[in-house]
């Protein structure tokens, strides 16, 4: 509040403003700041749920892709089929399971060392490759084929090929 008096009267003159007059644009500012605040809590919030969400689900998926490669392991080392893996870019033998070993007679260090090739008799090794540039790489096939065991005896076989993408 303020005074003043009149010159040449016996008045005093009272200005004043009332508390919410005064206020009102802090008022407005701290109002305006603590809904930002308010706002931005809450963003934050949602962020962290949704990235909580986001790690839960990756972890149940981990768990998932985890327990699916278990099985997978399981059913090809327990397969009483012989069988095993190749990559189709290096050729190279990448995985064995214990039916292939037993029946080959080799270690899992010699199969995975050798090239595929060397499971076929030399006399046959040309036709097995040309039958692959024929079909390619990718075909998936079922053809009879002889093959070479580790003591050199031969064995009468039927090669079933899949091709499939592993990630």
């Amino acid at each position: 509040f303020g005074y003043r008096t009149v010159p040449g009267f016996p008045l005093v003159v009272l200005v004043g403003l009332g508390e919410r007059e005064i206020l009102a644009g802090w008022q407005r500012t701290l109002r305006a700041g603590v809904l930002a605040m308010v706002l931005f809590a809450l963003t934050i919030g949602i962020l962290a749920h949704t990235l909580i969400a986001q790690l839960g689900r990756r972890e149940a998926l981990a768990s998932a892709l985890s327990s699916g490669e278990a099985r997978y392991r399981y059913l090809f080392d327990a397969s009483p089929q012989p069988m095993w893996l190749r990559d189709i870019e290096t050729r190279r033998l990448i995985e064995v399971n214990q039916a292939a070993l037993k029946l080959y007679g080799y270690s899992r260090e010699e199969f995975l060392g050798m090239p595929p090739e060397a499971l076929y008799p030399p006399e046959d090794v040309e036709r097995q490759r040309a039958f692959i540039r024929q079909r390619g790489p990718e075909a998936d096939s079922t053809s009879a084929w002889r093959h070479v065991r580790k003591d050199g005896s031969i064995i009468d076989v039927e090669v079933t090929s899949r091709h499939f993408v592993v990630a």
